[in-house]
């Protein structure tokens, strides 16, 4: 609950703060999509069901960034939210929260998912 918090605190600052917009969009990456779902020790379904939503998600994204509206982009990490919860167990999605909120803190330090 308290990963869910963070993410929820670091959306409502999107407008302020875009590397929550980075995070997510890096995710529709081959590469870091295999790494999340090594992370996650997702199944083979699950791996298709994510693949769809980081591409959605970075799809959103662009056009939120075309917008200039942080309300899109607010929407689009809403999406890849909710979305991946409906696709994984509650340890996985725990997992994968723990994971966004360390990528979004330490995106300054080069030690976020966006390397991969």
């Amino acid at each position: 609950m308290i990963f869910l918090l963070m993410v929820a605190m670091a959306t409502s600052a999107f407008s302020i703060n875009s590397k929550v917009s980075g995070v997510f969009s890096k995710m529709n990456n081959e590469a870091t999509l295999k790494y999340i779902s090594n992370y996650l020790n997702a199944d083979e379904a699950q791996i298709i069901e994510l693949e769809s939503v980081f591409y959605c998600t970075d799809e959103l994204l662009k056009s939120a960034e075309k917008e200039e509206g942080a309300s899109f982009a607010a929407s689009a990490v809403n999406y890849n939210l909710s979305s991946v919860k409906s696709i994984l167990t509650s340890a996985q999605y725990r997992k994968y929260l723990l994971l966004i909120n360390t990528s979004i803190e330490n995106i300054d330090k080069n030690l976020a998912i966006t390397n991969y």
